[in-house]
């Protein structure tokens, strides 16, 4: 990762409109434009979660803009999360709470410098620092599936889901959160 580059947690929520803007940049700029564009988004892509007490948006900066960004969200039920997750309800563990690891993305200016790996490792060191979370999921398309398995998440399977007016196939991951001694 380029040295410019800075990675912190957002702490001003007055700067998640960037956040929900360059989601759509990000998405219209990918082989996904045609479920994330201006169109469908034209006040960017956010949801009830950005905003939830207990959720975690890690940013890289290039001169204070935001180029990359990812979200974790601490959660107690799996209806909180998008419902991709309601047939593979009997592999999931009990005991909660869990994070909902998602949102990530890159301005296609900055893809290809290593800000995807970089938000995943500070995501799983966040993780690693709050044992009494304890497991993450996440769904993601093919072009993630190898990242995941490659952090330790466990691939429990695809699922088709609805993604504004078209079906699209999800890769559905776990990441168990426990402590190696």
């Amino acid at each position: 990762m380029d040295s410019n580059l800075k990675v912190k947690l957002l702490s001003d929520k007055s700067r998640l409109q960037e956040i929900y803007d360059l989601r759509v940049n990000a998405y219209e700029n990918s082989e996904q434009l045609a479920h994330v564009n201006k169109t469908v988004y034209p006040n960017g892509w956010s949801d009830d979660l950005d905003e939830k007490e207990g959720v975690f948006h890690w940013v890289i900066m290039d001169n204070n803009q935001i180029v990359a960004s990812a979200r974790l969200v601490i959660l107690e039920s799996l209806e909180e999360t998008d419902g991709e997750f309601e047939d593979h309800i009997f592999l999931l563990p009990l005991e909660r709470p869990f994070v909902y690891w998602s949102r990530l993305v890159v301005h296609p200016d900055y893809r290809k410098k290593g800000l995807r790996i970089e938000l995943d490792k500070i995501r799983k060191k966040f993780l690693s620092e709050n044992l009494q979370i304890k497991f993450a999921l996440t769904s993601a398309v093919e072009t993630r599936h190898k990242h995941l398995l490659k952090l330790g998440f466990e691939h429990l399977g695809n699922v088709m889901c609805d993604w504004n007016k078209t079906s699209r196939e999800f890769g559905l991951f776990l990441y168990k959160n426990i402590e190696i001694v």
